[in-house]
């Protein structure tokens, strides 16, 4: 069984953090989500589709900006 998500281009997003000199905080804050999504999203974990629609709305961007569908196999029991 295949089991997907999506997950945060980290790198881009942290690129982007660094060009606008934000602090974790204030990327948060400028996304409207908490601190701790915000760097769950920089660190390549899995994020919600609301944080995704957060994210490409703040910055007016598409989704395959920022983030990327993830795609696991797991194996049945």
């Amino acid at each position: 069984m295949t089991q997907a998500g999506i997950v945060a281009k980290a790198e881009k997003l942290r690129a982007l953090q660094k060009a606008l000199k934000f602090s974790d905080q204030q990327m948060a804050d400028h996304i409207k989500c908490d601190r701790l999504t915000w760097r769950n999203a920089v660190s390549g974990g899995l994020v919600s589709p609301l944080t995704v629609a957060k994210v490409s709305a703040a910055f007016s961007t598409p989704f395959d900006t920022y983030f990327k569908l993830y795609y696991a196999e797991q194996n049945a029991a």
